[in-house]
């Protein structure tokens, strides 16, 4: 494997930031800077069922994470409504310099079973999250509004489906969200699919006059069943030296397939992307992913775009395994993960259940330092214990100067 051979890029620290309060009750932390300066978000909660949180808190700090505000509740997490389970909440978060609002982008997921039927809205808030305008919906076809003394209507339920996971300003203005689990426009059984295999990107730009942003649908693309068995999901995205946006895909292997990353790239700022391919080492070789998110993001004091996720030594089987956990250099110009610069930045230790999870992370660069900073839930880390009996832990990556 290339990380057991090559000079690391980064150099790593780790600590622990919160430890479970009790057994079968992680902390779950993430954190994003919210202005144009120091200012920082940062919301928690814990979790003891698989992707529901519980009691949400969020807090702010004016000089970037010393000190922080009390907690503060997050409404409307979880809300059952006609005996159907209903999360809502806000994703990723982009402060707009030039409007000199927070985005936010929001999703409701309405659960039934395996089947997840998932909308994105958005708000902006003038006061750096503090409050926020009314949602309005992201749309790509026509469709009624939510209702909730009918959170299954037909007219609501089956439209407009996608879960937004990222926001970037593009060198021409504009505001991309990108949004996975969309209706894919090609698949004849998407009405059918718990998980749906559609993939896009909404671009706002500032209405003056309005005080709030325009929206246009790009176009869906597509996955295949046969390279993903779960649809294409939890998109990250980014733009590229010459222009174009990268735009990377979670997948899940398949009896033709074994679990990779895909990618999509586009030369109109966002509006249309090409085919779906593999994501590959700059060689031409391939690696294997479990179906896992990961994170693109560019370091402001050297320019280099970097990509942070799971990378497996063998076959994964669905989400497994978790680990390692890699961050690696992109190539621009194909675009392809730079093979000699894949460098671990934590891994399963011996002793270490072999369902430990180094996943679902936030990361963000911090502004004074030029640190990237990931915080994590190392949930499964202990052997024989319930997969949420875990802690969250901080890492601090130092990017090293060219060898």
């Amino acid at each position: 494997m290339p990380w057991t051979v090559n000079e690391p890029v980064v150099s790593i620290r780790k600590e622990l930031y919160e430890k479970h309060p009790s057994p079968e009750c992680a902390p779950c932390v993430c954190e994003c800077y919210v202005g144009p300066g120091l200012e920082r978000w940062q919301i928690h909660a814990f979790e003891s069922v698989s992707d529901v949180w519980d009691e949400v808190n969020e807090r702010f700090s004016e000089d970037n994470g010393r000190t922080w505000s009390e907690y503060r509740p997050v409404p409307n997490a979880n809300r059952t409504l006609k005996g159907i389970l209903v999360q809502e909440g806000g994703g990723a978060r982009f402060y707009d310099v030039s409007a000199g609002v927070l985005l936010e982008a929001w999703v409701r997921v309405i659960r039934q079973g395996a089947a997840y039927n998932s909308h994105s809205y958005f708000h902006i808030s003038r006061d750096q999250g503090r409050s926020w305008t009314a949602l309005k919906q992201l749309r790509y076809e026509d469709g009624e509004d939510f209702d909730a003394g009918d959170p299954l209507k037909q007219g609501y339920i089956t439209k407009n489906q996608g879960t937004p996971t990222g926001i970037i300003r593009h060198s021409n203005r504009a505001i991309l969200v990108c949004v996975g689990h969309a209706n894919a426009p090609d698949d004849p059984d998407n009405e059918a699919r718990p998980e749906k295999y559609g993939a896009m990107c909404f671009i706002g730009r500032w209405n003056s006059n309005t005080n709030d942003y325009d929206w246009i649908a790009g176009n869906r693309i597509s996955g295949s069943p046969r390279i993903t068995s779960r649809g294409m999901a939890e998109p990250a995205i980014a733009e590229l030296k010459d222009g174009g946006v990268l735009m990377l895909l979670r997948g899940s292997d398949t009896p033709e397939t074994p679990g990779r990353r895909w990618y999509a790239v586009s030369s109109d700022g966002g509006m249309t992307f090409g085919d779906i391919r593999e994501l590959m080492y700059d060689d031409g070789s391939s690696f294997y992913t479990p179906s896992t998110m990961c994170g693109l993001i560019r370091h402001s004091a050297t320019g280099k775009l970097f990509y942070v996720g799971n990378i497996s030594p063998v076959p994964p089987k669905g989400n497994w395994p978790r680990y390692p956990l890699i961050i690696a250099e992109v190539e621009e110009k194909i675009p392809a993960l730079q093979r000699d610069t894949v460098t671990v930045i934590d891994d399963r230790q011996p002793g270490q259940s072999d369902q430990i999870q180094f996943s679902n992370f936030s990361l963000l660069e911090n502004r004074e330092t030029h640190e990237l900073e990931l915080l994590i839930t190392l949930y499964g880390e202990r052997p024989g214990e319930h997969w949420a009996t875990a802690d969250c832990y901080k890492y601090w990556l130092s990017v090293l100067p060219d060898q």
